[in-house]
């Protein structure tokens, strides 16, 4: 559960910048393929960063997490090659709440082992 709220937020801030650039002339990113594709997937981000606030463990959550891992890195990637540091800001900030949620689901299944 911790960490799936600033993995949602990164996704939130993440399509709220891209629809922006997508939207507003003058950053040369306006009505690009690129970005559409970077809007689509931060909204998966945050949808799926919401799945994950009531979910300890599992199958689904950890299907969703592998994913997120995976969304995170390539609109990183999209991110550093569209020249956008507000974009890579909101990734870092989801790739820190991905850590997070790793390191608290080591932690709690060490407690419950021992």
């Amino acid at each position: 559960m911790k960490g799936a709220w600033l993995i949602a937020l990164g996704g939130l801030i993440g399509a709220a910048v891209s629809a922006y650039y997508y939207v507003v002339p003058g950053y040369n990113l306006d009505g690009e393929h690129g970005v559409l594709l970077v809007i689509i997937s931060s909204l998966l981000m945050l949808v799926a960063g919401l799945a994950l606030v009531g979910r300890k463990g599992g199958l689904v959550a950890g299907i969703l997490v592998a994913l997120i891992l995976l969304d995170i890195i390539g609109t990183g990637l999209c991110a550093y090659f569209l020249e956008t540091p507000v974009l890579m800001a909101a990734m870092a900030l989801a790739l820190l709440g991905w850590v997070m949620r790793a390191i608290s689901n080591a932690a709690d299944k060490s407690v419950e082992i021992a």
